[in-house]
């Protein structure tokens, strides 16, 4: 007897496939069971197969059966009837969107006040901080412009050995930093 197939398909290696767990599980009449026997003979990959799936069978024969219990068939049950039931009543509500859950929960707890708040307190603090960056910009670059020569050769100032070394310098002299020699 054929086990009834399910899938139509015409690709033959799965037909070769069905007919092989057919004839492990002894389902086919005798020349069917034959003509398979035949094919494992000639096909290397499909006797393969075939001994796969029987030593998988025989390692699952081996397992001892477990049965659940009376209480955790009940349990099963009644979470998956919460869960159906669940179901059945978000399907029956109309869908809330993100947006209006966000708006509604704002509505409810008040939280519009503190918003406003938190705006007008970054703007304002935005504001009051451009305002004193822009009072102090100019004095700030100018004393970066006179002393940019020195800020482009800090690594070399940076390594000196000694005094004599920083002596031996040649730097334009400021007329304003001169003083006079000391007795």
């Amino acid at each position: 007897m054929s086990e009834p197939r399910i899938d139509n398909s015409e690709d033959p290696f799965d037909e070769q496939l069905t007919e092989v767990v057919s004839y492990l599980d002894a389902e086919l009449d005798d020349t069917a069971m034959s003509a398979v026997e035949l094919r494992l003979l000639k096909d290397a990959s499909l006797r393969e197969y075939a001994d796969s799936l029987d030593r998988t069978w025989q390692l699952l024969d081996s397992l001892e059966e477990v049965s659940a219990s009376d209480h955790f068939a009940k349990k099963t049950m009644v979470s998956i009837s919460t869960a159906a039931t669940r179901e059945h009543m978000s399907a029956s509500e109309p869908r809330v969107t993100l947006v209006q859950s966000i708006s509604r929960n704002v509505r409810r707890t008040g939280m519009v006040p503190w918003f406003l708040a938190g705006v007008l307190g970054a703007w304002l603090g935005l504001t009051i901080g451009r305002s004193f960056q822009d009072s102090q910009s100019p004095e700030t670059d100018r004393a970066i412009l006179e002393n940019l020569d020195l800020l482009k050769n800090y690594p070399q100032y940076r390594v000196l050995p000694d005094v004599e070394a920083l002596r031996q310098l040649q730097l334009p002299e400021n007329p304003a930093s001169r003083e006079e020699p000391r007795p």
